[in-house]
């Protein structure tokens, strides 16, 4: 769905009335977060779900930080791109009231770059629970693959 949603922006955003509204805001950000994030990032995290345990050999150590996870990414894809698209285009119409100074239309953009914040934030802490579970299941697969390799190889070794 994030391929499709920021292929429609692309093209809505490629209309010359659109387009000078949202050239060269906040929009145009937007729109690459949920490219990177929403598309690329999520299936990454799928893939990287779905093979790992199947290369090792064994389940997750924490399955229920899978759907956390999930659901931690996409909320957190959420926060960042609806700020930052309506933010770019609130932006490109203060842009465009020659009554602003530059200084203002900053400090209108501020705001929606605080909320996307705290969906890089969420984006952060789900990330941090696939690492967890990386290192918990690299941790079991060293335990139970290499532990008794090295203690029957002392074993030879002692007299």
């Amino acid at each position: 769905m994030a391929f499709v949603i920021a292929w429609l922006m692309n093209v809505v955003s490629a209309v010359p009335g659109v387009n000078s509204i949202t050239n060269l805001t906040w929009f145009g950000v937007g729109q690459w977060q949920l490219n990177v994030f929403g598309f690329f990032c999520m299936a990454m995290f799928g893939a990287i779900y779905h093979i790992v345990p199947r290369i090792m050999g064994m389940e997750w150590p924490c399955a229920k930080s899978v759907r956390r996870h999930y659901w931690l990414a996409a909320l957190g894809i959420i926060l960042i791109v609806a700020p930052l698209v309506v933010g770019g285009v609130v932006e490109g119409f203060n842009w465009a009231n020659v009554k602003m100074s530059n200084v203002d239309v900053a400090k209108n953009a501020l705001n929606f770059l605080r909320v996307s914040t705290l969906g890089e934030l969420l984006i952060l802490l789900g990330n941090l629970m696939l690492l967890g579970n990386l290192i918990g299941l690299s941790v079991r697969y060293y335990k139970l693959h290499f532990v008794p390799v090295y203690r029957d190889a002392i074993a030879e070794v002692k007299p």
